[in-house]
């Protein structure tokens, strides 16, 4: 399967991609980012520096993960003081003697994640497996797997499924599976599809 990327769409050249991914309008992938198989980044959606983001996951419109932060305990807050990145190309800009900005990492996002619309994931924030990120959230620690967070600051609004159904889904680890292993499966029926991987799995 291929890559569906936009033509207004950018990626850096240092991105990881694994195929196929879909990148819609005006979306980015930037340095040192990678991105999971069957993910998708929505329209105006931003995947930044060393951030990751794993297989199937869903990103909605105007979403950021890992938006790159600024100093608070500098002079300044503004980026003069550590990056040439704005003003390039003028004598006494490229001159300017500056410090070194220690930045958080990036923000990691497991598999099978639905970010909605607007929501941002901070830098150095792990979003688990099967996660929820509401619209609007604004994700400022780390999300359980399989929890659903909402608000500013997002907070567990509950879980997808009890916990003994969560660890099942963990240890099936379902999105390392080839598609072809997953058609035709239950998907509306939890209960059986995971029966039918787990008997798969014991046979392998």
């Amino acid at each position: 399967m291929k890559n569906v990327i936009h033509g207004r769409s950018q990626v850096a050249r240092s991105a990881k991609i694994e195929a196929p991914v879909r990148l819609e309008r005006f979306s980015k992938v930037a340095d040192h980012a990678s991105m999971g198989r069957m993910s998708y980044l929505s329209e105006l959606s931003t995947l930044a520096r060393r951030c990751q983001l794993g297989r199937y996951c869903s990103v909605a419109r105007f979403v950021e993960i890992g938006p790159i932060e600024h100093p608070v305990d500098y002079l300044s807050s503004h980026p003069f003081q550590y990056s040439k990145h704005h003003f390039a190309n003028q004598e006494a800009w490229e001159s300017f003697e500056r410090c070194e900005f220690d930045e958080k990492p990036g923000a990691i996002v497991g598999n099978d994640v639905w970010i909605g619309l607007n929501a941002v994931i901070l830098r150095g924030v792990t979003v688990g497996h099967g996660a929820i990120v509401g619209a609007g959230a604004v994700v400022t620690k780390d999300v359980p797997p399989y929890a659903i967070v909402v608000g500013n600051p997002a907070k567990i609004l509950r879980y997808r499924f009890d916990a003994e159904t969560i660890q099942r889904l963990l240890d099936v680890a379902w999105w390392d599976m080839e598609l072809e292993e997953l058609s035709g499966l239950p998907f509306n029926d939890i209960e059986e599809t995971l029966r039918m991987m787990e008997q798969a799995q014991a046979h392998q």
